[in-house]
């Protein structure tokens, strides 16, 4: 079973993310489910269905049982009408939809892979504007100056006065994000590396998840893409999404290895491609770039020691790691380590630098590197951990 979420305000042609729910989780588990993604804290929290606040306890099946016997879930997949809502204290958060894990071809599911999972790097300016301030101990985070108590104690006649300075800011992550205001008219490409790799390795680690490849599967021999491009080209001509649409313009449209690879520049774009192409005949197969070279799902964490592009990182760890190729690396996120949580002593690499980290897909080929070399990499001094989950949640 599955929650699909909507966020408020956000475009309902964008791909939502999705929530994996098991039989026996409750309200609990969901609201830590919104707090790792979406930075809400749980505290904080209202889960409301017909009107009513959920408790901790309330198990989602039960919520999804009275949801199909109240008729609340619609047979499209994609309806926008809310089961259940997310509110931060008094705000509207998001919208969710219950879904069904019935397998593929089901009218009212479709075949859920990994990605479907990662919450979209674009909603989180939006979910930080709504949201601000660390996850936890929220009110004295969110106080820019520090507070001061004196004690006092007695020893031998004397009297000492002990000042105790409190921060929240040595706590609490900065709200800078790791965007920086970029020439619009600048073209960001991966210019690592050397001057014969795949064309998807010019593409910046970030973008290549908005990648599609085109192939025959009738024909996988023919290179021929011309009806292709003549088909879009149609397609854009009756399209009223045609202004909205955004490819990349360091490899917009390239064929390699007999197929055809478009890179967008958004979810929006990338759905756009895969709906256009599924009427096309002979049969034509278009996938996304992870679907097709059939990626793993990884994360880890770097050290930023001096702020640099991921691209940049990659190109260090190939030097490093002899053998190691990064082109097909799909980057999903990049989130910056909070030192408040539970799980920063566990995962941080070196205290003293911002430590960033990377949920990406990654080739097969890189994953049998990494776990020859006891699921490590070598990057600069350290040797950064890796770990692989086949599902948003690992078990």
């Amino acid at each position: 079973m599955f929650l699909k979420v909507f966020m408020k305000g956000t475009d309902k042609s964008r791909r939502a993310p999705l929530i994996r729910l098991e039989t026996d989780d409750k309200v609990h588990h969901l609201k830590s489910e919104l707090e790792k993604h979406a930075k809400i804290p749980v505290h904080s929290q209202n889960i409301v269905f017909l009107d009513k606040i959920l408790s901790d306890e309330d198990r989602l099946t039960h919520v999804f049982r009275e949801c199909e016997t109240f008729g609340t879930i619609s047979n499209e997949i994609d309806a926008h009408e809310a089961d259940i809502m997310a509110f931060y204290k008094d705000d509207l958060v998001c919208r969710m939809r219950f879904l069904e894990d019935l397998g593929c071809g089901s009218p009212r599911s479709s075949c859920i892979m990994d990605q479907d999972l990662e919450w979209p790097a674009e909603l989180h300016s939006q979910i930080h504007g709504l949201v601000r301030g660390c996850s936890s101990n929220e009110s004295s985070m969110q106080e820019s100056s520090t507070s001061t108590s004196s004690a006092s104690s007695s020893m031998g006649g004397t009297t000492t006065s002990m000042t105790i300075q409190k921060s929240g800011a040595a706590c609490c992550p900065s709200d800078e994000d790791d965007h920086e205001d970029h020439d619009p008219c600048l073209v960001r490409c991966c210019n690592e590396g050397d001057d014969d790799r795949p064309p998807y390795a010019r593409v910046m680690p970030e973008d290549r998840r908005f990648g599609v490849v085109i192939t025959n599967d009738d024909d996988p021999c023919d290179c021929q893409f011309a009806c292709i491009l003549i088909f879009l080209v149609e397609q854009f001509q009756g399209s009223a999404e045609a202004g909205s649409l955004s490819f990349s313009q360091c490899t917009s449209a390239v064929t390699f290895d007999c197929a055809l690879l478009i890179v967008c520049e958004d979810t929006e774009t990338s759905d756009w491609i895969l709906r256009m192409t599924r009427p096309m005949c002979p049969p034509y197969k278009c996938t996304t770039f992870i679907k097709h070279f059939e990626l793993v799902r990884c994360s880890f964490v770097i050290p930023m020691v001096v702020k640099r592009e991921l691209c940049r990182i990659f190109n260090v760890m190939e030097k490093q790691n002899c053998g190691l190729d990064t082109s097909k690396w799909c980057v999903m996120s990049k989130t910056l380590l909070d030192k408040c949580s539970e799980e920063y002593p566990t995962k941080v690499i070196y205290d003293e630098a911002p430590n960033w980290e990377i949920i990406a897909y990654i080739d097969q080929e890189s994953v049998d590197y990494i776990n020859k070399h006891c699921y490590k990499l070598k990057f600069m001094m350290w040797h950064l951990p890796f770990d692989f989950c086949q599902t948003n949640v690992c078990h």
